[in-house]
């Protein structure tokens, strides 16, 4: 880590680089922290979209870390919802567009997940919704109950899909 030294009010100030983005780290935190406590299980309705939207975009899970030589620098405030997709498909029963939303969490150490470089996919928190709005609200919606212990179901429907991909594939773990 190298050293900074500036002068600040006749001063002479010295910093270690990592000091301003363990601050910025901290003040992010600080921001989701805030939005969590306004977000409930009931909030995800579009009344709230704009709420939930910067709830599910500056969320810790899907913060990304950014590896350049010694140096580490986090991604946390996305402009966009870059660890999702979100697409149009026609519905097979009613043929309307549906929009899709599928993503998953940050991956810190992708060696043990070696399909993955940045995101994974985590098929319990797929969703759909009649318009993009509700696809993205049903999708943070699952991100909540997930952090919150209530999305068994689904994580359960997860784990025997992959469990039965890694024997059919021969790749069991132990």
């Amino acid at each position: 880590m190298s050293d900074d030294f500036f002068w600040a009010k006749h001063q002479l100030i010295f910093r270690h680089h990592g000091d301003y983005n363990v601050k910025n780290l901290e003040n992010e935190y600080q921001e989701w922290k805030n939005l969590d406590k306004k977000v409930k299980e009931d909030s995800f309705t579009h009344e709230n979209f704009l709420l939930i939207y910067e709830w599910l975009r500056t969320h810790p899970n899907f913060w990304k870390e950014n590896v350049h030589g010694d140096r580490v620098f986090w991604e946390t405030s996305h402009m966009n919802l870059n660890f999702m997709d979100i697409y149009p498909t026609s519905s097979e029963t009613s043929g309307k567009i549906e929009w899709w939303a599928e993503g998953g969490y940050h991956v810190l150490d992708d060696t043990d997940v070696l399909y993955a470089t940045t995101y994974y996919h985590d098929i319990a928190l797929d969703c759909g919704g009649n318009t993009y709005e509700q696809a993205v609200l049903n999708f943070a919606k699952n991100v909540w109950l997930q952090t919150h212990g209530m999305l068994k179901d689904k994580e359960a429907r997860r784990d025997a899909i992959f469990e039965r991909w890694a024997k059919d594939s021969g790749c069991e773990s132990d």
